[in-house]
């Protein structure tokens, strides 16, 4: 963690400021200093952990490594909640999972979803986010991806020449830090888009593809992001689009089964289940006529194990924006893109 990346955090209990503690610190890109562990606290009485150069921010963190309680035990003012440890984990412990052992598995290849870097880089401007924005607005922007699983729009936001931040839930943050650990202005935390740390309004540039409905509450996770934009700035965000009433009565039957399955198990049945999209399209458009296999792996399992699905139509969420405070809100071409501008005139 770079020491600037803390000007930007809040703590999510309370708002506060957090104080920072170095334990080991290491000189990073441009002889920046990068905090390897340390700890957050706040007056309030939270405290996080910094570990491998991640903020782990969320109510769990200090279980996610136990040595380091054991390092830094003198240090920590905090009494754990366990009754906030349990209710996180109940609610959100199998997605979790499921999106760690993904990443695991699919995080570091050269194909994402059968996409090359080029392909997704391209596919960022041609489908979700405004056709009014070009490359060259993201330099020297402060942009949040919400949700940045294997790291490659980071890395994208990186090389424009942005301020980017990459939340995710899980240990995947830390595949997503060896792609982007290289960039001074590239900064990697693990958070809860439902208890996020930052204050309001500080963000030029705000972008969710394919997660927000994998969450407990879709709609609370929009509003939870749409906030951090500040006035002008824009909020893009791609979700799963509502399908037929026989797909939408199917399918959530099809993963009351597959999303208990554990992730190991329901791994290796997905190879079996391949030959289906030679039929059955993806949004991604993989597809075992010009992808391998293990690419269309990954998007069988995405599809079938997390505990959280929702679907919606491109109506419903250009409503919430709206409804958010965004003006010149565009349905893009992709199902279920939508991007706004915060305040603008409609």
């Amino acid at each position: 963690m770079q020491r600037k990346l803390n000007d930007l955090l809040a703590c999510p209990g309370c708002g506060g400021r957090f104080s920072l503690k170095q334990f080991k610190v290491e000189k990073g890109p441009a002889s920046s200093e990068n905090i390897v562990e340390g700890l957050l606290t706040c007056k309030c009485g939270e405290c996080y952990p910094i570990i491998n150069s991640i903020p782990r921010i969320l109510p769990d963190a200090f279980e996610l490594d136990p040595s380091f309680i054991t390092r830094h035990s003198t240090e920590i003012p905090k009494k754990f909640n366990e009754a906030e440890i349990a209710r996180f984990r109940r609610l959100n412990q199998q997605t979790r999972s499921r999106f760690e052992f993904q990443w695991e598995k699919f995080g570091k290849a050269e194909k994402i979803y059968g996409r090359s870097k080029k392909q997704e880089f391209e596919d960022f401007f041609k489908h979700f986010t405004s056709p009014s924005l070009s490359p060259e607005y993201f330099k020297g922007k402060l942009v949040l991806e919400a949700g940045s699983g294997h790291g490659r729009y980071v890395e994208h936001m990186a090389e424009l020449g942005a301020e980017v931040i990459g939340i995710d839930i899980g240990s995947g943050i830390d595949v997503a830090y060896s792609r982007v650990s290289k960039f001074p202005n590239a900064h990697l935390i693990q958070a809860d888009i439902l208890n996020l740390p930052f204050g309001s309004a500080i963000f030029d540039y705000v972008f969710s593809l394919g997660v927000i409905h994998h969450t407990p509450d879709t709609r609370l996770a929009f509003k939870s992001l749409a906030k951090l934009v500040k006035s002008g700035g824009w909020f893009s965000v791609w979700v799963y689009p509502k399908g037929g009433p026989v797909w939408e009565t199917v399918n959530p039957l099809i993963r009351k089964v597959t999303s208990r399955l554990p992730p190991r198990v329901l791994y290796h049945s997905c190879w079996l289940a391949v030959p289906m999209l030679y039929v059955v399209p993806t949004y991604s458009g993989t597809s075992p006529r010009k992808n391998t296999w293990k690419e269309c792996v990954q998007c069988v399992y995405d599809w079938f194990s997390p505990q959280y699905q929702s679907h919606h139509a491109p109506e419903e969420i250009a409503s919430w924006f709206r409804e958010d405070g965004f003006g010149k809100v565009e349905i893009l071409d992709v199902p279920t893109g939508i991007t706004g501008r915060k305040g603008a005139v409609k």
